[in-house]
Parts: structure tokens; C-alpha cells; sequence
């Protein structure tokens, strides 16, 4: 009865671990790039297309039981996303111009 519940196995979390191989590998603007698509794919979450797609899905779920997963507030990302960033393995890219940049994206929030 009804369909099965929808589960996004897509995650911003994804690049976190491509960022930590990247480092591994002494490779560190590939490690800052997927640094920067991870927190990249948690913000666009918040952005107002992405709301109101959400919404509409939430109204009319195609093939879907419960709808789609909520959108965080704004706070609630900036705390998640600071915590990562903080993460001791990122240590190399902190003293950088990019990574300053993404910092300050997240704490704009």
C-alpha cells in the first residue's frame, strides 16, 4: 500500500571525505575544491529556489510517502558546517584565502 519512503542517498558529506583523501595525497586545491562543494551543497539547500521546490513537492509528493527532508535553518547549518570546517583534519587548508572565504559563507549565515 502507497509507495516507499524516499531516502536521499546524495550528501554534502560526500566531498568531505574526497577533501580528506585529497590531503592525504598531498593534493590540496582538489582538497579545498571539494571542501568548498560540500559546504556549497549544504547552502544551497537554504536558497529560496530550493524552498520552493521543496514545497511544491511537499504538496504533491510524486511517487513519494512522506514528502522530502526538511530544510535546516539557517542557524542550525551555520553551527553544523562551522563543526566541520573546524575538523582537525582540515588543519592544512585553514591558513588560506579560499578557505577564510567558505568560513565567512557559513558564518553569514
Amino acid at each position: 500500500e502507497g509507495f516507499p519512503a524516499f531516502h536521499d542517498f546524495d550528501s554534502g558529506d560526500i566531498y568531505l571525505l574526497m577533501a580528506q583523501a585529497y590531503l592525504a595525497m598531498g593534493e590540496n586545491e582538489k582538497a579545498m575544491d571539494s571542501l568548498e562543494q560540500s559546504v556549497m551543497f549544504y547552502l544551497d539547500k537554504i536558497t529560496p529556489t530550493n524552498k520552493m521546490r521543496i514545497a511544491a513537492l511537499r504538496q504533491n509528493p510524486p511517487l513519494i510517502a512522506h514528502g522530502i527532508i526538511g530544510i535546516p535553518a539557517p542557524e542550525v547549518l551555520r553551527v553544523k558546517l562551522t563543526g566541520k570546517l573546524m575538523s582537525p583534519e582540515f588543519e592544512p587548508l585553514r591558513d588560506t584565502e579560499r578557505f577564510s572565504a567558505l568560513e565567512s559563507k557559513v558564518n553569514a549565515l
